[in-house]
């Protein structure tokens, strides 16, 4: 699978894009893989950077994952991707990624 041409759409990646824009989102339950695409393009625009779809799709699901956590820390999750979280060196990092909200 082409991941440029094709980006990796999942509950984290979503959630990220719904923080980032909010009520400025393209949102049609019908077609959510479309809207998906058309809101990381949209993300991509709005922050003026260039990235690929692998690396945006990445930052997607870290910061999505993260903030699920923070939320839940005791929450179902995979046990390496909670451990990475717990794991004080990975704060400052982690933080950072979200805005040290």
């Amino acid at each position: 699978m082409n991941r440029e041409a094709c980006p990796i759409f999942d509950g984290y990646a979503d959630a990220s894009l719904r923080r980032h824009l909010g009520t400025n989102r393209a949102h049609d339950p019908k077609h959510p893989y479309i809207s998906f695409v058309t809101n990381s393009q949209t993300l991509l625009k709005a922050a003026n950077i260039t990235a690929s779809t692998a690396e945006l799709d990445s930052y997607l699901w870290l910061r999505g994952a993260y903030e699920r956590w923070r939320a839940k820390p005791l929450g179902e999750m995979n046990v390496e991707l909670k451990g990475f979280f717990a794991d004080k060196t990975n704060k400052a990092h982690l933080d950072a990624l979200v805005g040290g909200r």
